[in-house]
């Protein structure tokens, strides 16, 4: 199977993620040299940095200082959803984000409001650089998954498949952005 084939097949699957784990790892380190997706401007490379929507209260820890640990749930599941600036804007991923807080407070006016925060960058050969302390395999995996109406769209999917693997290696992407967040107000 190819990288292609399967997000095809799985774009929309709530737990890809897991999906992957189940894959050799050498050949989910190829996919990420491959087009996965139709609408791809190409693979995402190791110099690029790709930025993660920050929704509060979603994402924002209680005392504003910084993200939850469930700022990274995701990438085990559906996949950490971020943007490649090389091929976007702010203000695209700006109207993108609001549009997306406007969409779900509108769908669930019983549940705390949300609003667009921010941003996290993650360098993309940094997070190729995690590696599970107690296997020794990669952490993550970042993909193009370009969208028909987002061709900036990629994933970052969790590679570690044990309990112990998972936190360390969510701490590490943690670390990874601690201090590096930009509020909104900074953006542009």
């Amino acid at each position: 199977m190819s990288c292609r084939v399967f997000f095809d097949t799985n774009g929309a699957n709530k737990d890809k993620c897991k999906l992957l784990m189940r894959l050799d790892a050498d050949e989910l380190a190829r996919w990420e040299s491959e087009v996965c997706s139709a609408y791809s401007p190409g693979a995402v490379d190791d110099d690029e940095v790709v930025y993660q929507q920050i929704v509060d209260p979603t994402h924002i820890a209680p005392d504003g200082a910084g993200l939850k640990p469930t700022a990274f749930d995701a990438c085990s599941s559906i996949g950490l959803s971020t943007n490649r600036l090389r091929h976007s804007s702010w203000r695209l991923l700006v109207e993108r984000g609001v549009h997306r807080a406007d969409a779900f407070n509108a769908a669930n006016p019983a549940r705390p409001p949300r609003s667009l925060w921010g941003f996290a960058p993650y360098p993309v050969g940094a997070v190729r650089r995690i590696i599970s302390n107690s296997t020794g395999t990669r952490g993550f995996f970042v993909y193009d998954t370009a969208l028909p109406d987002d061709i900036s769209h990629a994933d970052i999917c969790q590679g570690a498949k044990d309990q112990r693997s998972e936190r360390s290696v969510r701490f590490a992407l943690y670390d990874l952005v601690k201090g590096t967040l930009i509020p909104l107000s900074a953006v542009g």
